[in-house]
C-alpha cells in the first residue's frame, strides 16, 4: 500500500497549502506517481476520508467559525461604504487569516503571513525540502528516475536512499541502507545484483559510486572520525618528523660521518622536543635505511651516516 499513503500525503500536501477541497487527481499524480487508474482511486478514498473529517467537527466549533465569518462579512460592508462585497471565484479568493484562539490550529500561526506557518507545518511533516513553483513538497524521487528499471522497486529505494544521503554511494552501501525486505543477499554480491536491478533507471555509477544520471556530483562531506590523543605515544608520533629533519639538517651541517648513538644524544640535547628522548636507535636506523635509498647524498659508511655534498657517481 506504498502508492496509497504517497496519494495521500501528496493530497494532504496540497490541501495545506491551497486549504481547499477543490483538487483533482492531475493536481495529486505529479507528485506522488504511479498509474492514473490506481491513484484516482486513492484519491476518490482519501476525498471521503477528509470529508468526513470535516463533519466530525464539533457543533461550538462550528458556531465560532459562523459568527467570526458574519464579522467578516460586516467589516467588509463598513470598508465597502454599505456595498456588500461580492464573492471572488474559490481559486482567487484570499484565505481569511484569524487569531481565533477556540479555532487555532497548526497552520493558523502567530505569524501575520499564512504561507510561512504552512511551510513550517510542510517542514516538520516531510523534511526540508524544496517547494516547486506550484507550492507542492515532493515525496521522494521523480518516478522517471525508477519506473524503467529491471527492478522498480529496488530502484525507487535505492534513489530515496541517494537522496537521503545528499551524495554518490557505493553499491554495498546502497544495499546496506536498502529495507530489509529488499536487500540483496548475499551481501557480497551486491557488485552484481544491484547494477543489474538498476539497469534502464535514470541512476549511473561513476567510479563505482552511484547517482542521478545528468544531475551534479556533489563531493562526500569528510568527517573526522579521530581525535587528537594527549598520550606520550601520540605526541611522540606527531613530532618524529621534527625530529627526523632536526638530525638530517645536523648531518648536512657537521659533513662527517656520524654514529646512530651519537645523532640520538645531539637530537635529546638540542632538539626544543619534550619526547626527543623517546626515539630509540631502532626507530632512527629504519628511517635512515629508508631514507638513503632514496636520497643519494646520504650514505652509509660502516655503521655510520654521511651527508655528502656531491652524491657519489654511478660507475
Amino acid at each position: 500500500m506504498a502508492l496509497r499513503e504517497d496519494v495521500f500525503a501528496a493530497a494532504d500536501a496540497l490541501f495545506l497549502r491551497r486549504l481547499t477541497f477543490d483538487l483533482s487527481v492531475h493536481d495529486v499524480r505529479p507528485i506522488s506517481g504511479g498509474r492514473l487508474r490506481s491513484v484516482g482511486a486513492h484519491f476518490k478514498e482519501w476525498k471521503r476520508d477528509r470529508r468526513a473529517l470535516a463533519a466530525q467537527m464539533p457543533k461550538a466549533v462550528r458556531e465560532q467559525i459562523v459568527e467570526l465569518a458574519e464579522r467578516v462579512f460586516v467589516c467588509g460592508v463598513i470598508v465597502s461604504n454599505g456595498r456588500p462585497p461580492e464573492a471572488a471565484p474559490a481559486e482567487s479568493a484570499p484565505s481569511v487569516r484569524t487569531r481565533a484562539a477556540p479555532v487555532r490550529t497548526e497552520i493558523l500561526d502567530d505569524t501575520p503571513d499564512n504561507s510561512d506557518a504552512i511551510d513550517r507545518s510542510l517542514t516538520a511533516m516531510f523534511g526540508a525540502q524544496s517547494v516547486d513553483e506550484k507550492r507542492a513538497v515532493p515525496k521522494g524521487p521523480a518516478p522517471s528516475v525508477w519506473r524503467r528499471a529491471a527492478n522498480p522497486r529496488l530502484a525507487q529505494a535505492a534513489a530515496q536512499v541517494l537522496r537521503n544521503a545528499g551524495f554518490p554511494l557505493r553499491a554495498a552501501d546502497i544495499n546496506a541502507k536498502l529495507p530489509k525486505r529488499l536487500r540483496v543477499l548475499p551481501p557480497r554480491k551486491t557488485w552484481r545484483d544491484i547494477p543489474a536491478a538498476l539497469e534502464g533507471s535514470k541512476l549511473e555509477a561513476v567510479d563505482g559510486k552511484w547517482w542521478f544520471a545528468g544531475e551534479q556530483r556533489p563531493q562526500r562531506p569528510k568527517k573526522r572520525y579521530w581525535k587528537l590523543s594527549k598520550s606520550d605515544l601520540a605526541r611522540t608520533r606527531r613530532d618524529s618528523p621534527i625530529v627526523f629533519d632536526g638530525i638530517l639538517e645536523h648531518l648536512r651541517s657537521v659533513g662527517t660521518p656520524l654514529a646512530i648513538g651519537e645523532m640520538l644524544r645531539w637530537a635529546r640535547e638540542n632538539l626544543d622536543v619534550p619526547e626527543a628522548g623517546n626515539y630509540d636507535y631502532t626507530w632512527l636506523r629504519q628511517l635512515l635505511r629508508r631514507t638513503a635509498e632514496k636520497e643519494p647524498h646520504l650514505v652509509k659508511q660502516g655503521s655510520k651516516y654521511r651527508w655528502l655534498a656531491r652524491p657519489p657517481s654511478k660507475r
